[in-house]
């Protein structure tokens, strides 16, 4: 029995299976929220709902000006002093830059006459944004498992306690809500991470001089990475902005109640796989180890698209069931398609795969032109396809974009 403790603790499969576990409660806890919206709200509700997911997560990546990718990196093997220090300056300059942005916000808010909905979508990306860095930076500092958790705050518990209450309280079935919801996920989530960390040196760190000097240092350090970022998330996220403009707003909401699974598929799968070798392959890379890093990225690879096989094929088997508790026809007439998005899945795990090795192999570069040519990829590709197929045009994009990124990092790195 003690040598088979002993296996388990070497393989880490106690780890690996709580990390997945949590995942799968987030990936479950998304799609019945979708579900919930679309048979107690609407469709065009779900649509709204995923316009602002890709709008805050864009706008995160605009406001780190790629900074904290930057910082997150050399936190694998930095001092907490040091750490402590840069994570102030970091916080101060990001909460510069939201305050100056919430006058616009209001400002578009009064132009649509929806103010409230501005506002609230105004502190979901902000405690988006702070919950994310949160999550990234505890994995690099090793502590995948927590990481895990306060992710599953921020992302999950919220969502179960509202379907149950807005079940049983009507009242509660609107947008305003949800996003009241999802803002306090995010808020709690930032307090116990407050609490966690109170002992670090931050009252030495608040105690020295901003220095209009660091943040011009770390910019030209990561303007690659900051452009990666952005180009990253708008490549995500561009399929729901050209469907609402080629086709509609219902179709938007069919597209997010089936990419729900599909990205939860490709989160969990960066949460608890690439995210989780990421630290590990940047040590190897540091230390000049190359045989361990080939082996770590070989493991994590194989890993990553095995999970994703597995992972779709479940999905396949179970979520058209669970459509036909919607009772939206609109919805079980595009089964084929949300298998179809599954196999896709298997092209963007691929293209995800070559950008974290390239991230922590420092090839910046890289990581950005292949950015700039998954981008055109994907905007090409989506407005062609959707004009010819309709929603169906979706798939063969995705598969271009995966597949193309695929290729063009694999003859770069070669070079």
């Amino acid at each position: 029995m003690e040598w088979l403790f002993k296996k388990i603790a070497e393989l880490e499969l106690i780890s690996a299976a709580s990390i997945m576990g949590l995942r799968v409660s987030m990936l479950a806890g998304k799609f019945l929220l979708a579900l919930f919206i679309v048979k107690f709200i609407s469709l065009e509700a779900l649509g709204i709902y995923g316009l602002v997911a890709g709008t805050s997560a864009i706008i995160q990546m605009v406001v780190r000006l790629g900074i904290f990718s930057n910082l997150s990196r050399i936190a694998v093997n930095q001092p907490l002093s040091e750490l402590t220090q840069n994570l102030r300056n970091y916080g101060v300059g990001t909460g510069i830059f939201y305050l100056v942005l919430f006058i616009p916000t209001l400002a578009l808010g009064y132009y649509f006459n929806q103010p409230h909905l501005a506002v609230l979508s105004f502190f979901i990306v902000v405690t988006e944004h702070i919950g994310n860095d949160i999550f990234v930076l505890c994995n690099n500092l090793h502590r995948p498992k927590l990481a895990n958790v306060l992710l599953t705050v921020q992302s999950a518990s919220w969502i179960y306690l509202y379907i149950v209450l807005a079940y049983f309280i009507p009242a509660l079935q609107t947008l305003e809500w949800i996003f009241a919801f999802w803002i306090a996920g995010g808020t709690i989530t930032a307090a116990i991470t407050a609490i966690l960390v109170r002992a670090w040196p931050w009252g030495q760190a608040f105690a020295s001089k901003l220095s209009l000097g660091w943040y011009i240092d770390h910019i030209r350090q990561a303007w690659r990475i900051f452009f990666s970022d952005v180009l990253n998330a708008v490549t995500i996220y561009a399929d729901r902005y050209l469907i609402t403009f080629f086709l509609s707003l219902e179709m938007v909401g069919i597209y997010v109640l089936f990419w729900q699974v599909t990205n939860a598929i490709c989160n969990l799968i960066g949460a608890g796989v690439l995210q989780v070798y990421r630290p590990r392959l940047i040590t190897a890379y540091q230390n000049k180890i190359h045989s361990e890093f080939n082996r770590l990225f070989k493991e994590s690879a194989v890993r990553s698209i095995a999970l994703t096989i597995m992972l779709s094929i479940a999905s396949a088997l179970v979520v058209p069931y669970l459509i036909k508790f919607t009772g939206q026809p609109t919805a079980l007439e595009y089964i084929p398609f949300f298998w179809l998005m599954l196999m896709a899945t298997l092209f963007r795990v691929g293209a995800d795969i070559g950008g974290y090795t390239l991230f922590a192999l420092h090839r910046d570069d890289l990581v950005l032109t292949s950015g700039i040519f998954k981008l055109t990829l994907a905007i090409i590709g989506g407005i062609m396809f959707l004009m010819i197929f309709g929603l169906y045009g979706i798939i063969p994009a995705t598969i271009l974009t995966g597949l193309g990124t695929i290729f063009y990092i694999v003859l770069k790195f070669k070079r």
